[in-house]
């Protein structure tokens, strides 16, 4: 879900620019649908943190500028990293840490289920 959310607001990005560059307010015209997919995120973020899924200390505003952010760079020419590796890397920082004493020596990574 994260990973075509973000896929979409990057590919989004410039009719976004061209619509407030005509003097479009789209922050104001799609104020309702923002909050119904902030809302319905949330939910998802709070059942996955319920489940020990993503981190406790993870709030939306933070999923959103990660996924999006990590989306918007990997499309631009100077970017050499693809967007699938930068989400990896995105969803095992979400990830909580396991205690220390399940971990493997020198590890920082949590184990794997």
């Amino acid at each position: 879900f994260l990973s075509r959310l973000g896929t979409a607001a990057a590919a989004k990005r410039d009719l976004i620019e061209a619509l407030s560059g005509a003097g479009i307010d789209v922050k104001m015209s799609a104020e309702a649908e923002k909050a119904e997919v902030d809302e319905a995120v949330q939910d998802l973020l709070d059942r996955a943190q319920k489940l020990g899924q993503v981190r406790s200390d993870v709030q939306l505003a933070d999923l959103f500028g990660l996924v999006v952010g990590t989306c918007a760079f990997a499309g631009h020419d100077m970017s050499e990293c693809s967007q699938a590796r930068m989400l990896e890397v995105v969803y095992d920082g979400l990830r909580p840490q396991a205690p220390a004493s399940t971990r493997s020596p020198g590890s920082t990574k949590p184990p794997r289920d």
